[in-house]
């Protein structure tokens, strides 16, 4: 029973931690999607 406990905390544990990595990689996207549609806006400007 102990071990069966000590799989499901480091497997809760383990989803956090993605949880977290899939977070700060979505804001990355979010935020590069974000400068390219600027740049892009400003292209159009100039032309």
């Amino acid at each position: 029973m102990l071990e069966i406990r000590l799989f499901h905390n480091q497997t809760r544990d383990h989803n956090r931690l993605l949880e977290l990595k899939v977070k700060g990689r979505t804001y990355e996207l979010e935020e590069t999607r974000r400068k390219a549609i600027l740049r892009l806006g400003r292209a159009a400007i100039s032309r």
